[in-house]
């Protein structure tokens, strides 16, 4: 039991996805279209 409170930074790691603080985006050159869903079907 003790170790299922140690588990404490899991709502942090929620926090970071939701908000995304480290996710950086880098372009090199123009702009290229990502593949959208609408091309899958």
């Amino acid at each position: 039991m003790s170790k299922k409170k140690g588990k404490t930074p899991q709502p942090a790691a929620k926090k970071m996805t939701a908000s995304a603080p480290k996710m950086e985006a880098f372009t090199f050159g123009e702009p290229v279209p990502v593949l959208d869903r609408r091309d899958i079907l």
